[in-house]
């Protein structure tokens, strides 16, 4: 029942069941960590918006919306883009939005990844 009401609220929101990288994408990576997610996100950069969801199937029974896994950040709201130097865990953090949220991602490109945010390291 949880899987079939998540269904429909996306269906609802207009929110895809398989999400798709945008043609347009700059950068677009599939399998992507965050945490909390381990190698389900899609990660894109257009040319006006960094964007991450889950995969298929993890993007049912309402996880993107628990842990906050499903976010559209336009460029003009990152503020800053660090690669900490660490063994395990994040290699990218992307700072943005007035209240200086924080986006931990572990990606396979992470230079790839900043260079189209057009952002210096």
């Amino acid at each position: 029942m949880v899987v079939l009401a998540s269904i429909l609220y996306r269906h609802h929101l207009g929110k895809p069941i398989h999400p798709r990288l945008p043609s347009n994408a700059v950068f677009a990576e599939r399998g992507a960590s965050a945490p909390f997610a381990s190698r389900c996100l899609l990660v894109s950069v257009t040319e006006t918006e960094l964007a991450f969801v889950p995969q298929f199937p993890f993007n049912l029974m309402f996880l993107p919306e628990i842990y906050r896994l499903e976010r559209t950040i336009p460029l003009a709201a990152i503020k800053q883009v660090d690669t900490p130097k660490r063994l395990l865990g994040c290699n990218v953090v992307v700072t943005y939005g007035d209240r200086r949220r924080v986006l931990r991602l572990r990606l396979r490109e992470p230079l790839a990844f900043i260079e189209a945010l057009r952002l210096p390291r």
